[in-house]
């Protein structure tokens, strides 16, 4: 994951994010998965990542769908040769939702 710098000076305080920065589930971010979804069909949700806290996200995400009235169907991937690497977190298609915080 990406490291953040902090660097003091008399031009002021100076934070510099190298590389990518760890992923953080919102409320927004979970309304925006479920504006975009029919509620009417079945959501297909794979989710990605070995870490406790990636499968406690992928956990949240179906939950939220599910207390939203969508019928979710998740399987969660440990290894990520199952989900190819996403260029951002999220990828949908249809009902079909690709999440991939790591």
């Amino acid at each position: 994951m990406g490291d953040t710098f902090n660097q003091s000076n008399v031009h002021g305080d100076n934070i510099i994010n190298l590389g990518r920065q760890p992923f953080q589930l919102t409320q927004g971010f979970l309304e925006q998965i479920a504006g975009e979804l029919n509620k009417a069909q079945l959501v297909n949700l794979k989710t990605a990542g070995k870490d406790k806290d990636k499968v406690e996200m992928g956990k949240s995400v179906a939950g939220y769908l599910a207390a939203q009235g969508f019928k979710v169907a998740h399987k969660h991937a440990y290894d990520l040769i199952n989900i190819p690497p996403l260029p951002k977190p999220l990828y949908i298609a249809g009902n079909n939702v690709t999440f991939d915080p790591t």
